[in-house]
């Protein structure tokens, strides 16, 4: 099984072997993990609300806006996971 996470540049492309077509495998795309929103969203706000999902966790670094530039700086050096940008 093979996973690809992240979005690849525009106009790449993917060389599969399609012998495994033929083997019963399954090839799938998900834009935003296939969320379905009006169902996912209010159970993640829930989960967060009792504290059973840790998402403050998950902020590497909070920006004033006038730092924005270094944000991106950051985010190209691979200095942050997940940054949040206050205005």
């Amino acid at each position: 099984m093979a996973v690809t996470v992240g979005m690849p540049p525009v106009g790449s492309e993917v060389v599969l072997p399609t012998m495994g077509l033929f083997l019963n495998k399954t090839l799938t795309g998900a834009f935003y993990g296939s969320a379905r929103i009006q169902r996912d969203m209010p159970m993640l706000v829930d989960l967060h609300m009792a504290g059973k999902l840790k998402l403050d966790e998950l902020i590497t670094r909070v920006y004033p806006l006038k730092k924005i530039n270094d944000a991106f700086e950051a985010m190209k050096k691979g200095e942050v996971a997940r940054s949040v940008i206050k205005f």
